[in-house]
């Protein structure tokens, strides 16, 4: 969308998610039944531990750049 709505530090991930596991932990991650098969087509099933997450009160824009990005400093 070009714009950044919130930001937030990931402080770990957790083994992939069955199937059911993902519909019992809806209220984590929001995501509706209807959209389970999506998830697990396209293996989006590793959950992420977020901490200290905001939402802005207005988006950011925000260009992403063309080609590799550093996640390493």
């Amino acid at each position: 969308s070009g714009q950044i709505v919130g930001s937030a530090e990931l402080v770990d991930c957790l083994p992939a998610l069955s199937p059911e596991q993902l519909r019992q932990t809806h209220d984590f991650h929001g995501i509706p039944d209807s959209q389970i098969a999506e998830v697990l087509a396209n293996n989006w099933t590793t959950p992420w531990v977020l901490r200290d997450v905001k939402c802005f009160e207005r988006p950011v824009p925000y260009h992403h750049p063309y080609g590799a990005v550093t996640w390493v400093e």
